[in-house]
């Protein structure tokens, strides 16, 4: 698997946060998507501030699927990985309600989440958020040997969420690391790192 990220490229139409390539060659893009897109034979209309996206393209560049979140406010895709049998999973930021396949959530103020894709259809197999009062950021996914997912937050929230667990500042922003279940999207640890200044 090979990916990159923090891509961030820019049109009138779209933001690309994260390309990510599997070991037949098939790939994935992910973003934000702020006006209608067609992907391939699939049209995308973002709704509100602009939504997430993710489509995935085979060795040739054609398009095999695209899907997208929906919400009240903006939703955006930014970290990527895959697991043993081609899922894909994606993490980022949102504001206001956002929803993916059928798991919706609201924000306190601008949270993270978390939601695993099937690799065939591109459908929403489970979607999980996290955050407290303030803000929190989405830094980075990776699949363990084991198979579950990790996720690199930071963090402004005193009290910051995921499932369970609760994770407190010791300052300003902190660095927060939550393990997945990757069959059902329930949390099984989170930790924080920080300091009185600013961790990023």
């Amino acid at each position: 698997v090979e990916t990159c990220s923090g891509v961030n490229i820019y049109t009138a139409s779209m933001v690309i946060d994260n390309i990510l390539a599997d070991a037949p060659g098939n790939f994935y893009l992910t973003g934000n998507l702020n006006t209608t897109l067609t992907f391939g034979s699939v049209t995308l209309t973002p709704a509100s501030g602009g939504d997430m996206f993710l489509a995935k393209f085979n060795s040739a560049g054609t398009c095999l699927w695209a899907s997208k979140s929906t919400g009240s406010g903006w939703e955006r895709g930014r970290a990527l990985t895959l697991d043993a049998v081609g899922n894909v999973y994606i993490g980022g930021d949102f504001t206001g309600t956002g929803t993916f396949g059928v798991y919706s959530y609201s924000a306190s103020s601008q949270d993270v989440f978390v939601a695993k894709y099937n690799g065939s259809t591109g459908s929403c197999m489970w979607a999980k958020k996290g955050g407290g009062a303030t803000e929190e950021y989405m830094k980075s996914l990776t699949t363990e040997a084991g198979g579950n997912i990790l996720m690199v937050t930071g963090f402004n929230s005193s009290s910051a969420v995921f499932g369970t667990y609760i994770l407190s500042t010791n300052g300003s922003q902190d660095i927060g690391v939550v393990r997945y279940n990757a069959s059902n999207g329930t949390e099984q640890m989170a930790i924080s790192f920080g300091s009185p200044k600013s961790e990023d």
